[in-house]
C-alpha cells in the first residue's frame, strides 16, 4: 500500500514544525546557559586562585576571564565578574564565607581601580567618547565645549531611544506571530491528516 505525497507532506509537516520549534527553543536557550557555565566556571577559578594567593593584581584575573571568554565565546566585563563574584561568594550554597572575608577589600579595590581607569567603560562606544570628552573638559575648565559635547550627547541618547522604541515594537509582535504562525501550521496540518 503506498501513500499519496499528499499524505506524506500532510506528516511530515508537523513532525518538521515540531523538530523546528525545538531547535529554534534550544538554539536561544544554549546562548544563556553557555554564558551562566561559564561565569560558574570563572567563579570556581577565582575562588581556587583566590584561595592559593595566586592573584595579586587586575592582570591576573583578566587572565582568567580572557581564558573563558575565548572558551565559552563570551565578553565578560571584570567589573561585572567581580561584582556577580562577591554576590556568588555571599550566598549560602557557598560554605567558605572566610573567603569572602579574606578577599573582599582586594577585590572592592580591583574594582575601584578598574572603574577609574575606564569610567564609562559599560557605555557604548558612541556615548563614552562623548562622555570621555565631557570629562575632559571639565577637568581642564572648559565649560563652553562641555556644553557642546552635552548636547551631542542628547542627541545621540535620542536617536539611539527612537530606535530602542521601534525595535521594541517589533520584538513585542515578533514572538505572539511566530507562536500563532506554529499553531496554524500544526492544525491545518492535522485537518489535511483526518481530510485524507
Amino acid at each position: 500500500m503506498f501513500f499519496s505525497i499528499e499524505t506524506i507532506l500532510s506528516i511530515l509537516a508537523p513532525v518538521f514544525i515540531g523538530f523546528s520549534a525545538t531547535f529554534l527553543l534550544s538554539f536561544f536557550s544554549r546562548g544563556k546557559s553557555k554564558h551562566k557555565y561559564g561565569k560558574s566556571k570563572l567563579f570556581k577559578l577565582l575562588s581556587n586562585n583566590f584561595e592559593q594567593n595566586i592573584i595579586t593584581n587586575k592582570e591576573d584575573i583578566m587572565v582568567l576571564i580572557n581564558s573563558i571568554s575565548r572558551e565559552f565565546d563570551n565578553d565578560y566585563s571584570i567589573v561585572s565578574i567581580l561584582e556577580d563574584y562577591i554576590v556568588y561568594l555571599s550566598k549560602d550554597e557557598v560554605k567558605e564565607n572566610s573567603l569572602l572575608i579574606n578577599i573582599n577589600s582586594k577585590i572592592k579595590e580591583i574594582i575601584e581601580i578598574e572603574n577609574q581607569e575606564k569610567p564609562f567603560n559599560r557605555v557604548p562606544s558612541e556615548e563614552k567618547r562623548i562622555l570621555k570628552n565631557i570629562n575632559e573638559n571639565l577637568k581642564n575648565n572648559q565649560l563652553e565645549l562641555a556644553k557642546i559635547n552635552l548636547q551631542e550627547l542628547g542627541s545621540v541618547i535620542a536617536t539611539r531611544n527612537i530606535i530602542y522604541i521601534k525595535a521594541d515594537k517589533i520584538s513585542r509582535w515578533s514572538l505572539p506571530i511566530a507562536i500563532i504562525g506554529i499553531i496554524f501550521t500544526i492544525i491545518f496540518g492535522f485537518l489535511g491528516l483526518i481530510g485524507k
